[in-house]
């Protein structure tokens, strides 16, 4: 018998009349690791929402306007296009963006500031979306645009090692180095499985203990790759993220979104 969710009461029944309960997640999350062409659909069904809602984002920042206002903004477009609910507030500016935090406040945005958002979407269907991009207010600092071209950088060369038949273990190893200011407010992982919310399997930083460095990545898969770069102490942080679908030429970017010409002029 499999249920999807059991209460108290079920779980305790069950157990008094002598049932054997197991967790079905290891077979279950293996099962969901390679999408079905109807599940891919699905996804690119998606992937326009989150232009959409990127788009109206961005439109939206000004000077003056709260980090809640523009969580409206993105949320609003969400749900008038089909999907569920927002599962993180993550939109921060200017000394929010470091350390890194997932939650918007009423803090107003002013010129000059970094302002970053991860749309963490539940959309159409339950499909999880987690596309991340940060932003310039006005002329950014040359510090500002240094952080961000590191983060680029960083993110355009860990996306092209995606391809099928390559390890968990050997994407840590093959990873670009992090620049090392950036290192002890890293973020927990480089890449993790997405599907009806956030999968295995995972690559963490090479330092780190790697949860499944014998995983094959196959064809049909999809991935997030994404990193915080943020100096202890300073006042800018970055954040930065794709979705990914592997194929069989190596992957595709679900919803390319630009990256900020200001920030890397």
């Amino acid at each position: 018998v499999a249920v999807d969710r059991l209460g108290t009461p079920a779980f305790l029944a069950l157990l008094e009349r002598g049932a054997q309960v197991q967790d079905s997640a290891p077979v279950t999350q293996q099962a969901r690791r390679v999408k079905t062409p109807e599940e891919i659909e699905l996804f690119d069904v998606n992937a326009a929402l989150i232009m959409e809602m990127l788009a109206a984002f961005e439109g939206a920042i000004a000077p003056g306007v709260s980090e809640r206002e523009l969580l409206a903004v993105l949320s609003d477009v969400m749900v008038r296009g089909g999907g569920e609910y927002l599962a993180t507030t993550t939109v921060c500016s200017g000394p929010n963006t470091n350390p890194w935090r997932a939650e918007a406040t009423d803090r107003r945005i002013e010129q000059g500031d970094l302002v970053f958002v991860d749309t963490d979407t539940v959309g159409i269907e339950g499909c999880f979306f987690c596309v991340s991009r940060t932003l310039a207010v006005g002329a950014p600092t040359a510090e500002q645009r240094a952080i961000y071209r590191e983060s680029h950088e960083w993110l355009v060369e860990m996306t092209s090692l995606v391809r099928p038949g390559i390890t968990c273990g050997e994407l840590a190893e093959l990873a670009p180095a992090l620049p090392a200011r950036f290192s002890a407010q890293r973020y927990e992982c480089f890449f993790h499985g997405i599907g009806l919310e956030e999968e295995n399997p995972s690559v963490c930083h090479p330092d780190d203990e790697q949860p499944n460095p014998e995983t094959e990545l196959e064809e049909g898969a999809a991935l997030v790759v994404e990193l915080y770069a943020g100096e202890p102490g300073a006042r800018d942080g970055v954040k930065l993220g794709d979705e990914l679908l592997v194929t069989t030429g190596g992957h595709r970017v679900f919803a390319p979104y630009p990256f900020s010409e200001t920030l890397l002029a």
